[in-house]
């Protein structure tokens, strides 16, 4: 019986809040609805106006890499400072680097069938100190020191991309010359 009577009070409350909720919303929403006038000499109604901003993110000042000519020795580098900007005030925002091999490889190809792999690494900020090994199609997310105040950064850059041919993958080559595409995706994070 006090189970009963137990259950019966957490239940009438549950009731008093409901019904306490619907009369706090149903006064709000009354009180920001729009309204129309009454007839008159003068008729004045309101309204609201509502928008949302999603959050927004852009990539910029984005160059080629060129990595030169492999006359036999040494890893053939190159890297490039680019603009993130993003509207979230955090400056946080992920990004997906896909290549286009095989798979999205990371991959660069003589035009015939013959392939070198590559490693891409990025940097929320800008410089090679601190970058981070990408693997092709998995976001990597948490970064973070994007502009938010200027889509082009104001003409600066806040991130850093780095591509890598290995002196031992490079020796592996056949003459020729060699190219690739790699896809950044940079989204709200």
């Amino acid at each position: 019986m006090k189970d009963n009577a137990c259950i019966f009070r957490l239940g009438s409350l549950f009731c008093r809040a409901s019904i306490f909720f619907f009369v706090v919303a149903s006064h709000y929403a009354a009180a920001h609805a729009a309204t129309d006038g009454t007839l008159g000499p003068t008729s004045t109604g309101s309204l609201s106006i509502t928008i949302t901003i999603p959050p927004r993110v852009r990539i910029s000042n984005v160059a080629d890499l060129a990595l030169g000519t492999f006359t036999g020795t040494g890893d053939k580098t190159a890297a490039d400072d680019v603009c993130i900007y993003t509207n979230d005030p955090a400056g946080t925002y992920r990004i997906t680097a896909t290549g286009n091999g095989t798979g999205g490889a990371f991959t660069v190809n003589d035009g015939a069938s013959n392939e070198l792999a590559y490693s891409l690494r990025w940097n929320d900020q800008t410089g090679t100190t601190g970058n981070v090994l990408l693997t092709s199609g998995t976001a990597l997310t948490g970064q973070s020191g994007a502009n938010t105040t200027a889509s082009d950064c104001g003409g600066s850059n806040t991130a850093n991309i780095e591509a890598t041919i290995t002196e031992s993958e490079l020796s592996l080559g056949e003459a020729g010359s060699y190219s690739g595409n790699v896809t950044i995706l940079v989204e709200p994070d």
